[in-house]
């Protein structure tokens, strides 16, 4: 089982009430976050930047996390998130988590972007700062994130460090691509070994080679109740996941973490009852020549396509996933 991976503890507290204790995040991140602690062992994290805060920063109100923005001096500005209960400590570690994750590659010539990138993400997760009770996930989702995770465990997490596989899964953020990886973008398709051989394609851009080279996984799964040999239900699927994190690097559990509470995942019981193994994965490379859709073939005003694929128009573009896998991390 995953040990406790809290990174607070190893502050000390400050002694006096007008005091707090510091310590800077990860020396190879370029922004200056530190985490720290308050008299009486209050949590917070900073980000400390030399750029003046954006004109009337909206932030959550919230009584369990507190958000709070100075202006410090020699033109320095602070941004200060403040745990308030511990009952929401694992969502606020999840949240700083993924905070420090998103501005990692920001250069320190960047830190006037940094502020916004960071009030960005905080405003994303403003539903899940508001202590909103989450809904079970589709099954149609369950399969979707069954699907990435299956990617991350053995793809990403085989051939890169834990925080570099975290931060290129980019799929419960929302963007195009489930992953983004270097100049790679993987995107991720699973299907039920049931249904026909059509997948959704979601937008114009998502198969679009304007922002790097595309490599289509397609996955089939059947339930156990046809195979009974490997299957794994999504709980013990993350669950073995988030150990693996663990083993390889503690301080990335808590952005595994912050990615599935983005995607609207909680231990339920609910995620334990289908139990489900893959039966077929295929890799197809996206060219200037696959079937697709993108966004210079559409007239003026049309927008937000949706369309399906069919994958045996697409045969031709089959490659050896080994041979593309060489391609994208063995890189020198």
């Amino acid at each position: 089982m995953v040990n406790d991976t809290d990174q607070w503890r190893e502050i000390e507290d400050p002694l006096n009430a007008d005091k707090e204790t510091l310590r800077r995040v990860e020396p190879e991140h370029k922004l200056n976050f530190y985490r720290g602690k308050l008299f009486g062992g209050v949590y917070f994290l900073r980000l400390v930047v030399n750029s003046k805060p954006p004109n009337h920063p909206e932030l959550p109100k919230l009584s369990h996390i507190t958000f709070t923005m100075l202006d410090g001096i020699d033109g320095q500005s602070e941004l200060t998130i403040t745990l308030n209960s511990p009952d929401y400590v694992e969502l606020f570690r999840a949240l700083c988590a993924d905070l420090i994750s998103s501005t990692r590659f920001l250069r320190r010539e960047d830190e006037d972007k940094a502020l916004r990138v960071v009030i960005a993400r905080i405003l994303r997760w403003r539903e899940l700062l508001s202590g909103k009770k989450s809904r079970v996930m589709s099954l149609e989702k369950q399969l979707g994130l069954f699907g990435e995770l299956m990617i991350l465990r053995d793809i990403f997490l085989q051939r890169t460090d834990a925080l570099s596989a975290l931060s290129a899964w980019q799929g419960p953020s929302g963007a195009e691509q489930d992953y983004q990886f270097l100049e790679w973008l993987f995107e991720v398709k699973s299907q039920m070994a049931s249904s026909d051989r059509l997948i959704r394609v979601s937008s114009e851009h998502q198969l679009d080679l304007g922002s790097g080279s595309i490599a289509l996984f397609h996955q089939v799964f059947s339930t156990s109740g046809e195979n009974l040999d490997n299957g794994q239900t999504l709980r013990q699927l993350i669950d073995e996941i988030r150990q693996l994190v663990f083993d390889a690097c503690p301080a990335a559990v808590d952005l595994f973490q912050a990615r599935l509470l983005e995607v609207g995942y909680e231990p339920l019981d609910e995620y334990d009852k289908q139990s489900l193994v893959l039966t077929g994965r295929s890799v197809y490379e996206v060219t200037e020549e696959f079937p697709r859709i993108i966004a210079s073939d559409l007239r003026a005003g049309v927008c937000n396509v949706r369309y399906d694929l069919s994958l045996e128009a697409c045969s031709a573009f089959l490659t050896n996933e080994n041979n593309l896998l060489r391609r994208v991390f063995d890189v020198n």
